[in-house]
């Protein structure tokens, strides 16, 4: 997730598509139009083309997507906004 100079909010996904990284455009709507975590409750990736494999099936990367964006709100607009890596599987760092 990140924010462009005119204050939009984009964000992308990564590891949960067959055909690679992509913008989930739901949900940067849906943080333009306020950018808080609770909005992004009823919003869910499309399962059409999400990887299923020996680790997670589609719904799971669904899911799992919605709630690393609503962290990642969180963390951003909290006391003490700062630089958040968040990754499934893989030890948080914070600058």
């Amino acid at each position: 997730m990140a924010g462009t100079s005119n204050g939009n909010a984009r964000v992308a996904v990564t590891g949960a598509h067959v055909d690679g990284a992509f913008r989930w455009r739901d949900a940067e709507t849906a943080l333009n139009a306020v950018f808080d975590a609770e909005p992004l409750r009823g919003i869910r990736l499309s399962l059409t083309g999400l990887a299923q494999d020996l680790f997670a099936d589609a719904a799971y990367r669904s899911h799992l997507a919605a709630v690393l964006a609503r962290k990642a709100v969180v963390l951003a607009t909290g006391p003490a906004p700062r630089v958040v890596v968040i990754s499934h599987g893989s030890e948080q760092r914070r600058q």
